[in-house]
């Protein structure tokens, strides 16, 4: 759950989560709950102060950012071991919540809204 005051509003942070939750999936068909353990691990454990309310490791925004491509990316090639190129679909829903949520990735990147 995001921060109050955060720049991730409701409706970009449900369609993060979602995102996050697909590559779950995905991840689990692919290559099993090894890949999502590593997955829901790194995404909990590493978290910028003042984006989340829970911080357990506390990583610049960058760092931040970087857990999160990471697991979507893997999550996108997970789909194409799985179903070739339909793994497009979910790159590209992928890039618009990246364009959607501009403000918070830029937060994340510079630590300015």
């Amino acid at each position: 759950m995001s921060e109050p005051g955060s720049r991730d509003p409701p409706p970009l942070a449900v369609w993060r989560l979602a995102l996050e939750l697909a590559a779950w999936v995905v991840l689990w068909l692919a290559w099993g709950m090894g890949a999502v353990g590593l997955a829901v691990l790194a995404l909990s454990l590493f978290n910028t102060p003042g984006d989340k309310r829970v911080v357990i490791v506390a990583v610049p925004g960058p760092v931040r950012l970087l857990v999160e491509v990471a697991v979507e990316l893997a999550g996108v090639y997970a789909a194409y071991r799985l179903w070739g190129w339909l793994a497009v679909g979910f790159l590209l829903v992928y890039v618009l919540h990246l364009i959607a949520a501009h403000e918070r990735l830029r937060w994340l990147l510079t630590g300015r809204g």
